[in-house]
């Protein structure tokens, strides 16, 4: 069986999304798994350039031109002939632009795509993955109520609604004449919905060919309504050393943390609302992590601050992950209050490992993760209420903490992760070739 493992576009395994990277380091161990890693190159590259081999790393590289990329089918058939000079058993795609699904139906190799972010099916898209409109969570019906959604996307979303629906499709259609080669601020996006929403939708019929690996139950039952073939595999995380609890008696304050990206959907504002009411000499609250340089999430972090007013809390910014277990060995509880649907939340699994129980909201990844009452608590999504309801019963019941940082352990290690993507590749090929009626895939 030879398994060819592929990493997001355009990004090697040294710069590569930490948890892919984590899994292809223990993969390569296995000698029937290889690497792919998908460049956009200069037109002038020769042939002999476009696909090379490093036996040593068992890691290919393929390098598509330019003008080969603005052309979706040439796209396609450019990977295609690749997969035939690679000759795989299967292949394992961390991309999420679907032209290595579709060059693997065409020459009948087995697909197995890691759905990492909503973005993958969800016309929003990024970080607001299955957040609809409204904060609520999406139950993944893609169409035309997703434009909506999509305007949210733009400031000022109400005047972003007002003019998708209302402007003759005469004028839509002459300015999209006007921005097709050049973009626009706020018209370009405004007049690219449709075409997000059915570039989508076209996703969507792509990965019915694949087997999707989700992170979450609720996700796979989403995905599987829409006709794709999904398999549930919890992330898996690599070894932490367990801190000491630290000692808690009735004087004592409760130290809760927030350990991630400060971004709208990750529903730090409704973390800050849910402290506001209660006594200051109670708890801490410390913030590790910090916004990126778009324009929205600098300004969502100034909300952040503005909100933090006449609470106890401290914002310790970005920090290596070198120095956070110096930074938590004093904390109690870590709280991930997400409003959009959360693929898994590996941070979670992360702070259950060194032995902290975690407060979460309802939202897909920690409800594989959490026992309530016994590592954990679960409350609905964007409600500040249920989390202030939570946090209040954790401060009264402090006497349970050092109980249920016992009960805390690793959901899921990265060895087992790997050992059940081998098992679904081993599962998937012999059901190929049963189907086939060959022992042996060879493309000619």
């Amino acid at each position: 069986m030879k398994v060819l493992f592929i990493t997001t576009f355009g990004q090697s395994i040294p710069h590569e999304h930490i948890f892919t990277r984590n899994v292809w380091l223990k993969m390569c161990q296995y000698p029937e798994v290889n690497l792919l890693t998908i460049y956009e190159g200069a037109n002038n590259e020769s042939k002999s350039e476009w696909l090379t081999y490093d036996k040593a790393e068992h890691w290919y590289q393929l390098t598509i031109p330019s003008h080969i990329l603005k052309s979706h089918s040439s796209t396609v058939d450019f990977i295609e002939q690749s997969l035939r000079q690679i000759s795989p058993d299967i292949i394992h795609s961390n991309m999420i632009e679907g032209f290595e699904i579709e060059a693997a139906k065409r020459l009948n190799i087995p697909a197995v795509v890691t759905m990492h972010i909503g973005g993958l099916i969800c016309p929003r898209g990024g970080g607001n993955g299955f957040l609809k409109w409204d904060d609520s969570l999406c139950n993944g019906n893609i169409g035309t109520e997703c434009r909506k959604c999509c305007c949210h996307e733009l400031p000022l979303p109400y005047i972003a609604r007002a003019i998708d629906y209302t402007m003759p499709k005469k004028i839509i259609n002459w300015l999209k004449n006007i921005t097709r080669h050049r973009k626009i601020f706020y018209l370009s996006p405004l007049l690219s919905i449709n075409g997000t929403i059915a570039e989508r939708l076209r996703t969507i019929e792509i990965l019915k060919y694949a087997t999707v690996i989700t992170a979450n139950s609720r996700l796979s039952e989403m995905l599987s309504s829409l006709g794709i073939p999904t398999a549930v595999i919890p992330h898996g995380i690599r070894h932490f050393n367990r801190i000491q609890y630290p000692t808690i008696d009735s004087d004592s304050v409760i130290k809760f943390y927030f350990l991630g990206r400060i971004q709208y959907s990750k529903g730090l504002h409704i973390l800050l609302k849910a402290f506001k009411g209660i006594p200051q000499n109670l708890y801490e609250l410390h913030v590790f992590g910090d916004a990126y340089q778009p324009r929205r999430e600098q300004r969502y972090k100034k909300k952040i601050l503005h909100l933090a007013k006449d609470i106890n809390v401290s914002f310790h910014g970005f920090v290596e992950n070198s120095d956070l277990n110096s930074l938590l060995k004093d904390m109690h509880v870590m709280i991930h209050p997400a409003i959009y649907h959360e693929v898994y939340g590996i941070n979670i699994s992360e702070a259950l490992s060194l032995g902290h129980p975690v407060l979460a909201t309802q939202c897909g990844g920690p409800e594989m993760q959490i026992r309530e009452g016994i590592n954990g608590w679960l409350v609905p999504p964007n409600s500040p209420y249920a989390l202030r309801n939570a946090i209040n019963k954790i401060i009264d019941q402090r006497d349970r903490l050092s109980t249920m940082s016992a009960n805390c352990s690793c959901p899921n290690t990265l060895e087992h992760y790997v050992e059940e993507l081998m098992s679904l590749y081993r599962k998937i090929t012999k059901a190929d070739e049963k189907n086939t009626g060959n022992s042996q895939r060879t493309i000619s």
